[in-house]
């Protein structure tokens, strides 16, 4: 926890960035009524509304704080934790290494919806105490009457949504899928694995599916010597960390460009791979993301090459000077194809010495 808060050799989200993510979860209508957040439709990256929303909970302090006075202990300690989270909250996501997914800060909604009740509930009580300090009849039965209907309302919202995950059946498939692609992958490389101990596993390409974690894991487990470098103890521990005596380097590949950019580079050795589609299928892909990567390249912008892997390439790069249109139309039919599909994912090796340096 104190390398996540303090440590990190990775580019963060930042302050700025943190204060406007956490405002936006006090944006009215409220994301605990229904609205939903805006995301970058390539990345998933949630891009915030006005920074200024942030002043809603900051009202919401002030006002809370102040009606708290006269209440006891109760209140202020309420207050307290309230301030408390919401400050840690704010620390929490300027330290996101990756981009601002929204599974990475789920929590803001719930913790904006406490807020606003808990608030709402001081007030309540503050307004129900008559000069003498005694409450006007009838008070505590009004704020009972407030919490039951706050809970009926998140009820009347996540029940369906609740239903609605459970019964979603290409989504459940699909990572079903996904957990015996990993296993095949493990199972392909548990020898090279345990004979090149200690090996390093790194990603690129995204963390989404989780392929790098499966991996360390399960090469772990087969008795194979991993390690994932610094930066990664939040997730895999302090024992894995250490670089000493690493002979190879692993790339675990999620996003489809990369698999054949990877391959492509000087000492790279593709040791396991899947693909959703027919041979014939892969090997146009594969030509694809080749020929389209040279033009990216060619016009200063190797950064983009993730967007390669979207359904939604041809309008992206629509009307780019330099890049093929038939090209990306027929690449985006051929992404379109592995929509829902586990994953065409790749194990890479290089020797530590020709390791690219591109993930963590």
């Amino acid at each position: 926890m104190w390398h996540f808060f303090t440590g990190s050799h990775l580019p963060t989200v930042g302050l700025r960035s943190a204060v406007a993510l956490m405002g936006e979860g006090f944006a009215l209508p409220p994301q605990w009524a229904g609205r939903a957040s805006t995301v970058e439709p390539l990345t998933a990256a949630v891009l915030p509304r006005s920074m200024w929303w942030i002043l809603v909970a900051v009202g919401l302090l002030a006002v809370g704080w102040w009606c708290a006075r006269p209440l006891g202990p109760w209140a202020s300690r309420s207050m307290a934790v309230i301030t408390v989270s919401l400050g840690l909250g704010v620390l929490a996501i300027s330290r996101i290494t990756d981009a601002a997914s929204e599974y990475l800060f789920f929590w803001r909604t719930p913790l904006a919806a406490v807020t606003w009740g808990a608030v709402a509930v001081i007030v309540a009580a503050r307004a129900s105490l008559r000069r003498d300090g005694r409450r006007w009849p009838r008070s505590a039965q009004g704020l009972r009457a407030m919490w039951i209907v706050a809970l009926t309302v998140l009820l009347v919202r996540a029940v369906p949504l609740t239903v609605q995950v459970a019964e979603s059946s290409p989504t459940v498939s699909r990572f079903a899928g996904l957990e015996e692609v990993t296993q095949r992958l493990i199972d392909a490389t548990a020898h090279r694995a345990r004979r090149e101990s200690p090996i390093r596993v790194r990603t690129v390409g995204g963390v989404m599916l989780g392929l790098q974690r499966s991996l360390v894991n399960g090469l772990d487990r087969a008795g194979a010597g991993v390690r994932t470098g610094p930066g990664s103890e939040f997730q895999f521990g302090q024992r894995r960390t250490s670089l000493t005596g690493v002979r190879e380097v692993w790339y675990a590949v999620e996003g489809g460009p990369w698999v054949q950019a990877l391959a492509g580079m000087p000492g790279a050795s593709v040791l396991a791979s899947n693909t959703p589609l027919s041979g014939s299928e892969e090997v146009r892909l594969r030509e694809l993301h080749r020929r389209l990567g040279s033009q990216l390249a060619a016009l200063g912008r190797t950064g983009e090459i993730g967007k390669l892997d979207s359904e939604l390439v041809s309008v992206v790069f629509a009307g780019t000077a330099g890049l093929d249109p038939a090209a990306l139309d027929e690449l985006a039919g051929l992404n379109r194809r592995l929509v829902g599909a586990p994953c065409r994912c790749a194990v890479v090796a290089f020797d530590v010495e020709d390791d690219p340096d591109l993930g963590p």
